[in-house]
């Protein structure tokens, strides 16, 4: 038998994507990319921010949601979130674990003491922005120019007295 050369993979080539047999999951098309989690946070009216090592997470009050890969979200209860604050589910508490588990039907993906991470599909981002009592944005109105610019003289000035003074 002779073996087939192997090409190298080389950076900006297109590598083939093979799915394992069995697996559920396609892979996007090549040029189309899933939406950042940042956008799907934007569209539904809810916090979010970047971590140190880049990854968008949107936080909540008793947990936070990150991406896991194309069309899957990791949602996180109880533990400490990507940005060192701790959602408000007391240490070893598994009611809130359980609860969510018995509600939505999910199972699992990683299990500690205190805290557990789901796997879920991308379209059950709603349930899972409720799951985690997610931080909506504020609603009120986005000043004009000239409010922040009047609010900006007014601290110039405020500084200007306090050195002087």
């Amino acid at each position: 038998m002779s073996a087939k050369p192997i090409h190298p993979w080389t950076p900006g080539s297109v590598r083939p994507v093979r799915l394992r047999p069995g697996s559920r999951e396609a892979p996007h098309e090549q040029g189309s990319r899933p939406k950042p989690l940042w956008e799907l946070a934007e569209a539904h009216g809810v916090r979010w921010y970047r971590d140190a090592c880049g990854d968008d997470s949107v936080p909540g009050r008793r947990g936070e949601i990150f991406r896991l890969g194309v069309g899957r979200l990791g949602v996180q209860i109880g533990g400490p979130r990507a940005n060192n604050t701790s959602a408000d589910v007391p240490e070893g508490s598994n009611a809130r674990i359980l609860a969510v588990q018995r509600r939505h039907g999910w199972a699992y993906s990683q299990r500690g003491d205190g805290e557990a991470v789901f796997t879920v599909a991308e379209d059950q981002l709603p349930r899972a922005l409720r799951a985690i009592g997610a931080y909506r944005k504020p609603r009120g109105r986005t000043p004009s120019p000239e409010v922040i610019a009047k609010g900006r003289e007014t601290l110039r000035k405020l500084r200007e007295r306090s050195q002087s003074g």
